[in-house]
């Protein structure tokens, strides 16, 4: 249904932002309901969770009780609502894998309906000569509607567990959705994701390689490789937005914003602010203020816990993305498909893609955190299920 809310903005003439909260706030009702069902049944074991769950929690509960003090509530509540469906979904789908009530099957059926939906919408979008003009490209959207960035976002999940994941007898399948889907991905120019979806699946190639001379082979590769796709951004008009950041002699207006989005919020922070942060959802406000320029997110995960959660919530949320990457790289079974999927998702989007603000994104990130809920169960259990 999430996949729909911009479409069904449109028909049912309500604003885009007004559908999805009712979407994911639907969302965390349910996954609500379902917990309340499991800990009446079966209580609750804290232990079976890791620290780094307890100190995301945290960074919710500290920006939380900030914004209830200095912020309004349709500010923080949105927010909340969207970290607790993450959360609650990591919860949920940890408690379901680790006690085998579903599989990784029921994923990948999921999966491969999403990626029709994206590939199938891209179609009609250029069939009807709707693809938007955009910061120096034709970018497609797809069922997102003009929301570049969360069709990509998309895209970049389901196109890694595609490459990531087989579907046995349906593999044929998998690999020209793939190679569909990679195409339309390419066409929404999302240089950031782009790059990130390259970089990420090298370097895990790379870490795993424990021979030196296979690494420097595969880093000798690697150099080539993007000489290549370098050549093509010189010569070609196939990545126009690659190639003004490289070659214009000017900064482009995308990347000129977020640099001032930056300064703006630093030079605006007070010093007990450094510290407290200005509660949680209530970066807009703040800008607005700072800036007099409504309805403008952060565009920077890292910049966006230190104005709304103050260097405490930085520090924790940098300290659990440096552990997530290590548990994944000393994962018990580092070459399974699966592990490699998790870091390429886990080190592409939410590291790498920092200025994404994926965050803000739900249909995208609560993919991201059920497999990640898949991963942990299953070294939780000391083994990883197969992939292929």
């Amino acid at each position: 249904m999430s996949y729909f809310s911009y479409p069904f903005s449109d028909l049912l003439e309500l604003e885009e932002r007004g559908v999805n909260f009712l979407l994911y706030s639907t969302l965390l009702l349910i996954n609500i309901f379902f917990l309340v069902i499991y800990i009446s049944s079966f209580g609750l074991n804290i232990k079976l969770f890791s620290r780094l769950y307890i100190y995301a929690i945290l960074i919710v509960g500290m920006q939380l009780f900030f914004s209830i003090l200095f912020n309004t509530i349709d500010e923080w509540l949105p927010s909340l609502i969207r970290y607790s469906l993450y959360l609650s979904s990591f919860a949920i789908f940890y408690i379901a894998f680790y006690k085998n009530t579903i599989s990784i099957n029921l994923l990948s059926i999921t999966i491969t309906i999403l990626t029709l939906i994206l590939i199938l919408s891209s179609l009609v979008e250029i069939i009807s000569g709707n693809v938007q003009f955009l910061n120096g490209a034709y970018r497609i959207s797809g069922n997102f509607r003009g929301h570049h960035l969360a069709f990509a976002l998309s895209c970049f999940v389901n196109i890694n567990y595609l490459l990531y994941v087989n579907f046995k007898q349906f593999n044929l399948i998998r690999i020209i959705l793939l190679i569909l889907l990679f195409v339309v991905f390419f066409m929404s120019h999302s240089r950031l994701l782009l790059v990130s979806l390259f970089i990420s699946n090298l370097c895990i190639i790379y870490l795993l390689k424990k021979q030196i001379f296979l690494k420097f082979l595969y880093l000798v590769s690697s150099i080539f490789l993007l000489f290549s796709l370098f050549l093509l951004v010189s010569y070609t008009d196939l990545m126009p937005r690659i190639s003004e950041l490289f070659f214009s002699s000017k900064i482009d207006s995308s990347t000129l914003y977020r640099i001032f989005i930056v300064n703006a919020s630093l030079n605006n922070l007070s010093f007990s602010q450094y510290f407290t942060g200005i509660g949680l959802g209530g970066f807009n406000e703040f800008f607005f203020l700072a800036t007099k320029e409504k309805d403008v997110a952060a565009h920077n995960d890292y910049l966006l816990m230190l104005v709304e959660g103050g260097l405490v919530s930085l520090i924790l949320y940098i300290y659990i993305q440096y552990k997530v990457v290590i548990d994944i790289l000393k994962a018990k079974n580092s070459k399974n498909n699966i592990t490699k999927l998790v870091f390429v998702l886990f080190f592409g989007i939410e590291i790498l893609g920092f200025l994404e603000n994926a965050h803000y994104f739900y249909q995208s990130e609560i993919l991201i955190f059920i497999i990640l809920a898949y991963f942990y169960a299953t070294e939780k259990k000391s083994f990883i299920l197969p992939s292929k």
